[in-house]
């Protein structure tokens, strides 16, 4: 083991439990489960396969207490007993199939004013009657969700004693399956959260009176059922970050007042839904989101504290431990983005991490009430099953195969990764200078910097495998014809789209990936077409450069969960690009208006009205989509044995189903 890591693998106490590392794994809501918060054989594989990870403590997702509390449609639930084998087999089979197995805990809860009635089938309640919106607009205004209808339901007295109950049953049945201690979910504007907050209690009773009465009942209730030694952990939002919701200030008293209780540690996360990036963090936000306030918590209490928040090397983690920030830390997403991240810390194999990029699309996944997905790592939730996956990407190919792999994007990285780890001969044409095709236009984004870490990772795999690869390669018919590789599978992505319109200067239009990758140079003046992702994300890029510019969309501007700019990413990201990063930049946004012609003098739009209009630019920069580059294809078919296409040039898409389809093609051939 590399001393590198001493602090992160040495062994802590946490209440009556000792864990083998300081290392946890938060709660991840993943999906999994039955249509009733059932256990399912591909929730048992998955966290069997999360605890080999080697973490000291380890905590299933959000458990609903109640039925009608239920956080996602594919969440568990613990509310009934007989929910207790199925949770048990989770225990079970960790504790004997795994060696050396962490702590489990399991965390608890109601979720209030959150609730979708669309799956619960159930009115909204919460502490009080304020609605759930979905974030703060400039200036303190907000913007009601549009999915929810009216305000929740304020509880009455008596059903917040009965909440305290089915808390306390819960805990009880978490010790009847097994587990060793129970989390509070007392963060991100779920139930518990919005009794402590000012920001959504304004009860007039005893639990208004003293916003902390219901967790403080429910700690003595949990004790009651299973003695003062049962470990209760409580996980709170160190920071609301809205007017008038909790600060960190608070949560420093509230810290004091929990160990006072009994709790026996502390986890530190951050943000509401009105405050929704600092939930789950994206890139933007950086590495460590949670660990400050963690730390100014530890200040005022005695037992363990533990930090979140973009975590994404042990490196960092054990910066944070010698530092005396946290006691503790919390990775999430880095263990679904690479199972081994702990594993290759130790025996120093810092290249081979795959390390989550912050894309947020296993989020995106579980709010749309899918499974839970990695985009860059195609093994948890894979239909196969986890472990059939990854021993099928490692199983030596009954052939030996002559494998050409054409273009160096995301899609053609990993088929070429995994047919090189299962002993195929791979080389790989890129007409470029460096690997990582759109993904690297991406990372030149400020936001999205840590995206070469993607690129990082299989640049370094491909050298590790001894994939052959060939920069500024022009792939041509003859040159792959004359290569006779048994296989051939095109990758060669996608072009941005240039509309066919009157250009009066054709040296003032450029391509957005263009402009990102630094190929093209724009003036002082920009004018870029298109209100999708790439079209802001090249707006903030151009702008952080000193330029003034203005964003020409047909949309709306106005925002909503389906409507206005970046529609097509992720909430908590859009939020962020939306809400924290574009305010403060010289960007203008004309919407409702129609691309016409480029002049001498700008852009010619077509508005509401169908007038014409000049928007006034030195450059205009297209961000309309992209078109296929697979005229390939068909040119090799019955000249190559094999002919796969996959990613980009199939059909442009996102940077998941690139890399999902790499491994599938690595895997089959």
């Amino acid at each position: 083991m590399t001393t590198e890591l001493k602090k992160l693998f040495e062994p802590v106490q946490v209440g009556n439990m000792w864990l083998k590392n300081r290392v946890v794994y938060p709660p991840m809501v993943v999906n999994y489960s039955d249509p009733v918060g059932g256990v399912t054989p591909q929730l048992i594989e998955y966290y069997v396969e999360t605890a080999r990870a080697g973490m000291g403590l380890l905590t299933l997702e959000a458990t609903m207490v109640m039925e009608s509390q239920r956080v996602l449609s594919g969440a568990i639930g613990i509310h009934t007993t007989p929910m207790v084998p199925g949770l048990n087999a989770i225990v079970d089979a960790i504790r004997t199939e795994v060696p050396d197995p962490p702590k489990l805990s399991i965390q608890l809860i109601a979720v209030g004013r959150e609730t979708e009635p669309e799956f619960t089938g159930t009115e909204i309640v919460g502490a009080s009657d304020k609605p759930s919106i979905l974030h703060p607009v400039m200036k303190g205004t907000c913007i009601t969700r549009n999915l929810r209808d009216g305000a929740p339901r304020a509880l009455s007295t008596e059903e917040v004693v009965e909440l305290e109950d089915r808390f306390a049953d819960a805990a009880l049945r978490a010790s009847m399956a097994g587990f060793d201690a129970v989390e509070l979910h007392a963060a991100h504007g779920y139930m518990l959260a919005q009794f402590l907050s000012p920001f959504t209690n304004n009860r007039e009773d005893e639990y208004g009176k003293d916003r902390t009465l219901l967790i403080h009942n429910i700690i003595d209730k949990i004790h009651a059922r299973l003695g003062p030694d049962f470990p209760i952990i409580v996980r709170f939002s160190g920071d609301e970050y809205i007017p008038g919701a909790a600060t960190l200030e608070d949560r420093r008293e509230l810290a004091k007042k929990l160990q006072s209780w009994g709790v026996v540690g502390i986890s530190v996360t951050g943000g509401i839904y009105e405050s929704a990036p600092y939930i789950v963090a994206p890139s933007g936000l950086g590495v460590g989101v949670h660990i400050e306030n963690a730390s100014r918590i530890k200040e005022v209490v005695d037992i363990p504290v533990w930090g979140v928040g973009r975590i994404i090397d042990p490196r960092l983690a054990e910066k944070y431990l010698q530092e005396g920030k946290v006691d503790l830390v919390a990775m999430g997403r880095p263990f679904f983005a690479d199972r081994e991240i702990l594993k290759k810390g130790m025996e120093g194999r810092y290249s081979e991490i795959r390390k989550c990029i912050g894309c947020n699309t296993c989020v995106l996944r579980i709010f749309g009430q899918k499974k839970c997905k990695c985009a860059i790592n195609p093994a948890p939730g894979h239909h196969l099953g986890e472990v059939a996956f990854e021993e099928s990407c490692r199983r030596p190919a009954e052939k030996v195969k002559k494998v050409l792999v054409i273009g160096g994007g995301p899609g053609g990285m990993e088929a070429a990764r995994i047919a090189a780890q299962r002993g195929h001969h791979v080389t790989l044409w890129e007409k470029e200078g460096s690997l990582g095709g759109n993904v690297r236009a991406a990372a030149a984004v400020s936001f999205k910097e840590n995206f070469t870490d993607f690129i990082d990772f299989h640049v370094n795999e491909l050298k590790r495998l001894g994939v052959k690869t060939e920069l500024n390669k022009e792939a041509t018919e003859k040159d792959i014809v004359d290569f006779k590789p048994d296989v051939a599978i095109i990758a060669t992505g996608a072009e941005c789209i240039l509309p066919d319109i009157p250009i009066e200067k054709p040296d003032m239009a450029k391509r957005a990936s263009d402009v990102l990758l630094g190929k093209e140079s724009v003036g002082e003046n920009v004018v870029v077409v298109g209100g999708g992702l790439v079209g802001v994300d090249t707006a903030i890029f151009l702008a952080e450069a000193g330029k003034k510019v203005t964003i020409v969309t047909r949309r709306t501007s106005e925002f909503s969960p389906t409507t206005g700019l970046a529609p097509d990413t992720d909430g908590l990201t859009r939020i962020y690009i939306l809400f924290m990063k574009m305010p403060g930049l010289d960007i203008k946004i004309v919407d409702k208006s129609h691309y016409h012609r480029v002049t001498s003098e700008g852009l010619v739009v077509l508005d509401a009205d169908q007038k014409e209009k000049l928007i006034p630019g030195d450059t205009v920069v297209f961000a309309l989509g992209f078109t296929p580059n697979n005229h390939l294809k068909e040119a090799l078919m019955g000249k190559i044995p094999e002919v796969y296409t996959l990613g980009d040039s199939r059909e442009p898409r996102k940077i998941f189903d690139a890399v999902h389809e790499g491994a599938g093609i690595g895997r089959q051939i």
